[in-house]
């Protein structure tokens, strides 16, 4: 993440450390962190959500269907993370609702992977549209009646005060979040420009830290 030229601010990427599900007080609370990007279920405060889709290896029988359903992929082997993190509870919510079960043959812990074993045609899986970086070989899919999405918020400590370097990091993040409105509904949509998510902010909402 670029900031602004600003120095003596450092970004520090601790997602291979942290669980998509972990709650945004605990890792602020266990880190010595003052502001946090997250991606939860939770709301601290929300900057944008993106679809899942579902990506499946252009050899997979799925292919030739013109449309899928969640109902036609319950007989297939899924690839996703393990239990307990947020984007795999997404998707098992997802299929509860629905009252469909399904079958997770392979757990990984990196999106990397995942596309990587989808490509062998070693199963199916649902991922954030942003995460398939490479769609060599894959296939992705919007399935119909599968509507979930992948909110990503911003947090900071109650417990100690924003830092400069804090500052500056939640500002380049609000400031990208709130670049190019579009008005739709009493909020602002906007289409990300790095893949198909969609951003929606309050209106009103300020550009400085909260």
């Amino acid at each position: 993440m670029r900031t602004g030229g600003q120095r003596g601010v450092r970004v520090r990427n601790v997602s291979s450390r942290v669980r998509t599900s972990t709650p945004a007080g605990t890792a602020l609370k266990t880190s010595t962190a003052t502001v946090v990007v997250v991606v939860s279920i939770s709301r601290p405060k929300h900057l944008y959500a993106e679809p899942f889709v579902l990506i499946h290896s252009e050899r997979h029988p799925p292919a030739a269907r013109p449309a899928v359903e969640l109902t036609d992929t319950v007989t297939e082997a899924f690839i996703d993370f393990p239990q307990g993190w947020g984007n795999r509870g997404a998707i098992d919510a997802l299929f509860a609702e629905h009252g469909l079960n399904r079958r997770v043959r392979t757990e990984v812990v990196a999106f990397g992977m995942a596309l990587e074993l989808v490509r062998s045609d070693l199963g199916i899986a649902f991922v954030p549209r942003s995460t398939v970086t490479d769609a060599t070989g894959i296939r992705v899919r919007t399935v119909g009646d599968a509507d979930v999405r992948w909110p990503v918020q911003l947090a900071r400590s109650t417990a100690r005060s924003l830092s400069a370097a804090g500052r500056v990091v939640s500002q380049a993040v609000l400031s990208h979040v709130h670049d190019g409105p579009q008005k739709a509904g009493g909020a602002d949509r906007r289409r990300c420009p790095s893949c198909d998510c969609t951003r929606v902010a309050v209106r009103d909402a300020p550009r400085t830290p909260w």
